[in-house]
């Protein structure tokens, strides 16, 4: 449990640099190991809202300056188009299930890269929602350490498809504390705070209302206990996100977005419970964030 301090008891931006820091020293520590293990493929996996995009971009940066040249590529690429995804009960196409994403490609392109092969990578366009067989050709000779990453990234399946003969290293990323203000309130739980980040970023790059993220976001996370929670096994490292101060920097933004919730919305009770425990947490400005930061993935 992280604890955030009552207001006028601490230096906003002392408290910042501090949490960040302690987040890089783990980048620092992950890539260190990589180097130790001597391994060319990693793979970095968690759920959705943990930061991957950030921390899979921070863990390249950390074995760049370190000497080695990384390409770093996600599942996502590896889509098939929309109109393909299965169906939830409720009717909602679920974009996250393994089966939507293209597994066996996934295996040929790893082994590829592997055996030295000029190999052809994938991507995926999310405003059509189409696949795009090759972005880029990729010669594994001009790079020393290949990094996937993906909610998907851990699966058994795409790990097992690894040559015998090729050594990996695998890492787990989550929001791995709660958060409460010391001046008292509920609970910020890991879950609570991802889904308030999904909150302002589905706001703020999608267009989504709150009502609909909240909706989506329940068969996210139940999805998650089938196609995530299982493979936490494989990591050899886990890496957490989690940020005391984190509550505080996106308060004026999940007030201004649940304020405008209405009872004949679904997601009222579950708004008022969170405008109820922000009333704890002080407004830090969001100008405090250093780029680089986690954070930024959702709050820019």
């Amino acid at each position: 449990m992280l604890i955030f301090p009552r207001e006028n008891t601490f230096s906003p931006k002392g408290l910042i640099e501090t949490e960040e820091k302690a987040y890089r020293d783990q980048i620092q520590l992950a890539a260190g190991q990589i180097l130790d293990h001597k391994v060319r493929f990693v793979f970095l996996a968690g759920p959705s809202c943990s930061g991957k995009s950030t921390t899979a971009f921070c863990l390249g940066k950390a074995l760049e300056d370190k000497g080695k040249k990384v390409l770093t590529f996600s599942t996502d690429d590896f889509f098939f188009d929309k109109e393909k995804a299965p169906i939830n009960p409720d009717g909602s196409p679920n974009y996250d299930a393994f089966s939507h994403t293209d597994s066996a490609l996934i295996t040929e392109t790893l082994r590829s890269l592997s055996q030295g092969n000029k190999t052809p990578l994938p991507g995926y366009d999310f405003i059509t929602g189409k696949r795009i067989l090759c972005t880029q050709m990729i010669d594994p000779r001009e790079h020393d350490i290949f990094l996937l990453e993906g909610i998907h990234a851990l699966n058994d399946v795409i790990l097992d498809g690894m040559p015998p003969n090729e050594p990996y290293l695998c890492f787990y990323l989550d929001v791995t504390e709660s958060v409460q203000s010391e001046a008292g309130g509920g609970i910020f739980t890991p879950e609570r705070i991802r889904f308030c980040r999904r909150l302002i970023r589905d706001f703020k790059h999608r267009g989504a209302s709150p009502n609909l993220t909240e909706k989506l976001w329940r068969n996210v996370v139940e999805a998650e206990k089938d196609i995530l929670h299982p493979f936490r096994k494989n990591a050899f490292g886990l890496i957490s996100s989690s940020f005391s101060y984190e509550i505080a920097v996106e308060k004026q933004e999940i007030v201004t977005l649940l304020s405008s919730v209405t009872e004949k919305d679904h997601i009222y009770p579950r708004a008022q419970r969170i405008l109820a425990d922000l009333q704890y947490f002080p407004a830090l400005s969001e100008a405090l964030v250093p780029q680089g930061s986690v954070l930024k993935e959702f709050i820019d």
